[in-house]
């Protein structure tokens, strides 16, 4: 246990070192946010700004505006959101004292291949609704906790698309709803109307979150680069087999929460059915995905346990590398 804590308040004090560095360049998202931080720096609390509707967001955005050092907002949003991740892998290995380390280091490196440094630390809004949401997901499945209930709403103004995953989550509560799951992989024949029904109620949160919907459908389809898109379907697909693999009991020795898996599944399978309008919604899935990857996928039979740590460990090279890449590309540092 001291040996986790102790890899785990490494990295994440490295982690927020770097993040401390990031100066925005003009293609990233923590671009806006500077000048919105700049906004309300001048300005105060109360001027309109584009996290208006976010109320957790622009609260962080004021305190670091106040503290009058734009870097801290980078810092803080890695240090909440792969804060609660190595609690949740902290947690993990409590419950499972049996874990090898080799699975540690599997799950530690699918992690950061799929919720990757850089969404994080210039995307800001989606690190931290995802990783409060997984904890609050933790706390309530684990601890059947108020606590978690309270977090899963404070999620809702954090990022408009925490909406939508709530929503799933309690569906998959409902058996009906379970058994008709595989039909999600039809979600882009009514993602538009969705998304104008949600544009047209006059309430301004809910408005929000369809013109995000709206947003994303009607950006050009497939701009994520088509080496990354592929390795994320099957990673998908993939992912839809050993979920049922273990929903059917069959090839794992571990006692799941079934709950995660069916949850799960269904990320995958709303991120799979939206690709024909866009690319970015399963990127997002496997985001959140990332922080309940613990949850999985350590099967009986060592032959396949092998094959799935390879073809991860696959996966996640060629995702760290090109967010890498991507990141020292888009970002210059102090």
């Amino acid at each position: 246990k001291k040996e986790l804590l102790m890899v785990s308040l490494v990295m994440i004090i490295s982690l927020c070192g770097i993040a401390y560095c990031i100066v925005p360049g003009k293609t990233s998202d923590l671009y806006n946010h500077f000048y919105t931080l700049k906004d309300i720096n001048l300005y105060g609390f109360g001027i309109k700004t584009a996290v208006d509707n976010l109320f957790v967001i622009k609260l962080l955005f004021f305190l670091v505006a106040k503290l009058n050092n734009y870097q801290l907002l980078s810092m803080f949003t890695i240090l909440i959101t792969y804060g609660i991740y190595f609690l949740l892998f902290y947690k993990f290995h409590q419950l499972n004292k049996n874990v090898k380390k080799v699975d540690s280091l599997h799950f530690l490196i699918l992690f950061f291949a799929l919720c990757n440094f850089y969404y994080v630390s210039t995307g800001i809004k989606t690190g931290i609704a995802y990783s409060i949401l997984a904890l609050s997901i933790y706390l309530i499945e684990s601890k059947k906790s108020i606590l978690g209930y309270i977090m899963m709403f404070t999620s809702l103004f954090c990022h408009g698309s925490a909406l939508v995953l709530i929503l799933l989550y309690l569906l998959n509560k409902i058996n009906l709803f379970r058994k008709c799951r595989f039909g999600l992989l039809f979600t882009f024949l009514g993602a538009k109307v969705i998304s104008s029904l949600l544009s047209k109620i006059p309430v301004s949160f809910i408005s929000y979150i369809g013109s995000k919907i709206s947003f994303y459908i009607n950006r050009s389809t497939f701009t994520s680069n088509k080496i990354i898109l592929i390795t994320e379907i099957v990673f998908a697909i993939f992912l839809i087999y050993r979920c049922q693999k273990i929903i059917k009991g069959e090839d794992y020795k571990e006692k799941y929460n079934i709950n995660y898996i069916y949850f799960l599944q269904t990320l995958v399978l709303l991120g799979l059915g939206t690709i024909f309008v866009s690319d970015v919604i399963l990127e997002r899935m496997l985001m959140l995905i990332a922080f309940l990857i613990p949850t999985l996928l350590i099967p009986k039979k060592k032959q396949k346990r092998l094959i799935y740590i390879f073809f991860d460990l696959i996966s996640s090279i060629i995702l760290i590398g090109y967010f890498l890449i991507r990141l020292v590309n888009h970002i210059t540092f102090l």
